[in-house]
């Protein structure tokens, strides 16, 4: 397989680090949200830190050769959850008509704009 993805080991333990302390935070009161305190301003930087939980953030694609790029590994990214442009991103197209392009070269998912009949 081509693809490579970043090693984000350290960030994953800060984030479990982060989590716990949230935890903490938190607790078994279930209005923790209702009171304007330290506390609750503390999990909300503690969420803003966490931030959101995509697979780009999560696990980041390294770079990968386009040449050797095949339709499998492609399928198998948007089926973990890669969104279309951190794969080309991480192909090294810039402008979306080289992606859309490149695609077409290679048989790859286009999708045709559907036309209604009336």
């Amino acid at each position: 397989m081509t693809v490579k993805f970043v090693d984000v080991s350290s960030r994953r333990k800060s984030q479990k680090e982060l989590r716990k302390e949230l935890l903490s935070l938190i607790g078994d009161d279930p209005f923790w949200w209702k009171q304007d305190n330290k506390k609750t301003r503390k999990v909300q930087e503690i969420g803003r830190m966490l931030g959101a939980d995509s697979m780009e953030e999560s696990r980041p694609l390294d770079a990968i050769d386009p040449e050797s790029f095949t339709l499998v590994e492609y399928k198998t990214l948007q089926n973990l959850g890669y969104s279309e442009q951190s794969i080309h991103e991480a192909l090294g197209f810039k402008s979306p008509s080289k992606w859309l392009n490149w695609r077409k070269e290679r048989g790859f998912c286009i999708r045709e704009k559907k036309t209604q009949n009336y």
